[in-house]
C-alpha cells in the first residue's frame, strides 16, 4: 500500500532509508505478524523473538534494532518460523517451588 506503481524508466520507489548508522539490508521477508524471527550471527549467538513485539515504522524510515552486534560480528542468517508459546512443564514449577 504505501508502493506507488511505477512505470518503465522510472527511477523506483524508496524501501529504507540506508545510512552508516543501521548499516545494510540483511533480507526482506513477508509475514503475516504472528510468527517468530529468529537471527543467527556468524559467531554462533542465536535470538528468537516473537514479530508481534517489534514495532513497525514507515517505509523510508531507518528500521527497527533487532540485535546488538559486537565488533566482528554480522547476521549470517534469519529465518521465519512459526510461534509457539512458552510452556514450563508442571515438573519444572514443582522444582523452582520446592527450591524456594
Amino acid at each position: 500500500e504505501e508502493y506507488r506503481m511505477t512505470h518503465r524508466g522510472s527511477k523506483g520507489v524508496k524501501g529504507l532509508n540506508v545510512t552508516e548508522k543501521n548499516g545494510n539490508i540483511v533480507s526482506f521477508k513477508t509475514t503475516s505478524g504472528n510468527e517468530d524471527l529468529m537471527i543467527i550471527t556468524n559467531s554462533g549467538i542465536i535470538i528468537r523473538l516473537p514479530l508481534a513485539q517489534v514495532s513497525s515504522t514507515g517505509r523510508v524510515a531507518q528500521g527497527v534494532k533487532l540485535i546488538n552486534l559486537k565488533d566482528n560480528q554480522k547476521v549470517s542468517t534469519i529465518a521465519i518460523i512459526e510461534h509457539e508459546e512458552e510452556q514450563i512443564e508442571s515438573e519444572e514449577i514443582n522444582e523452582v517451588v520446592e527450591n524456594t
